[in-house]
């Protein structure tokens, strides 16, 4: 017949297994990256004017000013994470035209993500979901964008939607500092305004990024000395 004390030590295990008394591990985490856009159709619709619609081919620039850098916050549980992310992503279009004289998203097309993590082994898999920020620069058929106007007259915009998928991996550096990889593909759709007309960009992305993070792990205090108590009673 078990003691209360094995029965006692068989509910502690059987609680730390299924999670109760796991770390929960914050972090937050700064990079820099290399990315690839695909081309993908580009329509400028503009007054009085005939539509333009074309491939838009876009470069990044991401050594350049301003950098490309990419932040999050994280949190991890369980080998399940819950993330917000920061990107700030830019796009310069490379294939202008007569009429396209300057067509820029550089400061720039940010990218708000919340993403959700999987751990599979060493790696995390990451979807995730959220909004474009927009800060376009361009001037179309000799007539350039107001850019002192939109949020706080800074010339940004809420302009659309965005998907994300990622794989990341951490190296431990200290116990508080960590190495972090990451490869992403990014998908984000954008209606931003040019001089008396608007503008939809669709973007498809591939970001490599390596950067630093910090992090501190939190144990459930409470939870831990009731099960002390209730382990060391007769």
């Amino acid at each position: 017949m078990y003691s209360l004390k094995k029965i006692t030590a068989l509910i502690f295990l059987l609680l730390s297994s299924t999670g109760l008394l796991a770390q929960t591990e914050w972090s937050t985490s700064l990079s820099a990256g290399y990315v690839v856009n695909f081309p993908l159709p580009l329509s400028i619709s503009q007054l009085g004017y005939p539509d333009i619609k074309q491939l838009g081919r876009f470069r990044s620039e991401p050594f350049n000013f301003p950098l490309y850098w990419d932040f999050k916050i994280t949190r991890i549980k369980n080998k399940k994470l819950c993330e917000l992310e920061f990107i700030h992503h830019k796009l310069y279009l490379n294939n202008l035209s007569d009429e396209i004289q300057r067509f820029s998203i550089s400061h720039g097309f940010n990218l708000l993500l919340i993403n959700s993590g999987y751990a599979f082994g060493k790696f995390f898999i990451k979807p995730g979901i959220g909004i474009v920020l927009g800060h376009p620069e361009n001037t179309i058929r000799n007539l350039p964008l107001n850019e002192k106007a939109g949020l706080f007259n800074d010339g940004y915009y809420i302009s659309g939607s965005a998907v994300n998928l990622a794989i990341n991996s951490r190296i431990k550096l200290t116990g508080l500092i960590f190495l972090e990889t990451e490869a992403k593909v990014t998908y984000g759709y954008a209606i931003v305004p040019v001089a008396n007309g608007k503008a939809k960009v669709h973007n498809l992305a591939f970001h490599l990024t390596l950067g630093l993070g910090f992090r501190q792990n939190f144990r459930n205090k409470a939870k831990e000395e009731s099960l002390h108590e209730f382990k060391h009673k007769k």
